[in-house]
């Protein structure tokens, strides 16, 4: 269980280079596939998150829950529990038979880097291009990374990916859908 800050921003161009720049280590590129359980609106109506994420072709994967998003501030805070999965077909199976169904599937491509203690990942979601996100134990650490890349602090979203594709689809008169790569 970490308490997890977290900055998510819409990017208008490339930034790969930038982050190198500061010296992040590069920790590679991966497709991801992610399962958001629900079980009768509890979860999202409250703010929470369960998600069963698999990268490239494991079988194994990683489950989180996210809790309800905490206090004020500029960015993101709340309390995210993770554990890796052997099966996570099995585990799909588990959380249908204890009531919960899968609600949304969406996929993505992640470039992830690391600096000092602060986790920084791009995201290529489809049609709507990248994201950065940055997670650090500190708002101030979230806040100089965002100063040294050039964006603007202003541009950080609470939303999340889910909210955001929400936004997007009754934006463009269509029903809310999984979210893939054609």
């Amino acid at each position: 269980m970490k308490h997890e800050i977290e900055c998510k921003i819409r990017l208008n161009a490339p930034l790969d280079e930038n982050i190198d720049s500061l010296g992040a280590q590069y920790h590679g590129k991966v497709h991801e596939k992610n399962w958001v359980f629900e079980k009768a609106g509890e979860l999202f109506e409250s703010g929470q998150l369960l998600r069963l994420r698999v990268t490239d072709d494991n079988c194994w994967g990683i489950v989180t829950h996210k809790a309800l998003a905490q206090g004020e501030g500029v960015y993101k805070k709340r309390i995210e529990t993770e554990v890796r999965v052997d099966n996570a077909d099995n585990l799909r199976r588990i959380f249908t038979s204890l009531g919960y169904r899968e609600d949304w599937f969406y996929e993505k491509f992640r470039q992830s880097w690391v600096l000092d203690r602060c986790e920084i990942v791009i995201d290529t979601m489809p049609e709507l291009g990248q994201f950065i996100e940055i997670e650090a134990d500190s708002e101030d650490e979230i806040s100089a990374i965002i100063n040294n890349l050039g964006l603007d602090i202003n541009d950080n979203t609470k939303s999340s990916y889910r909210q955001i594709w929400r936004e997007y689809c009754l934006s463009q008169g269509r029903d809310f859908c999984d979210w893939r790569f054609l």
